[in-house]
């Protein structure tokens, strides 16, 4: 639980199974609860897809890769880049954080 109105679902619910301060029925003290939990699985489930997509896009880019076999830089997308790979950067071209 990452937020304070999780805790204090969290909190009413546990308490609510205290049969001397119970004020409502079990059942219902948990909804709260559960609607919050549902909906914060859903944003980040959503976030993690829109990364999911920004990366394959970002991954499917193309550079251009010294070839040692063919002693000139060939055009290769990004997921194929190799640790020790000469990359030939263009100006303004987006630099990937791991291979600087």
């Amino acid at each position: 639980f990452h937020r304070a109105a999780n805790l204090y679902f969290l909190f009413i619910v546990v308490l609510n199974w205290v049969p001397v301060v119970e004020a409502f029925q079990k059942e219902i003290t948990m909804i709260p609860l559960l609607v919050v939990l549902i909906v914060i699985a859903f944003k980040d489930a959503l976030e993690d897809y829109r990364r999911y997509t920004f990366d394959k896009r970002i991954n499917n880019n193309i550079t251009k890769v010294y070839s040692r076999k063919h002693q000139k830089y060939t055009d290769q997308s990004w997921k194929d880049v190799r640790v020790g790979d000469f990359i030939r950067l263009s100006c303004n071209e987006i630099i990937p954080a791991d291979m600087v």
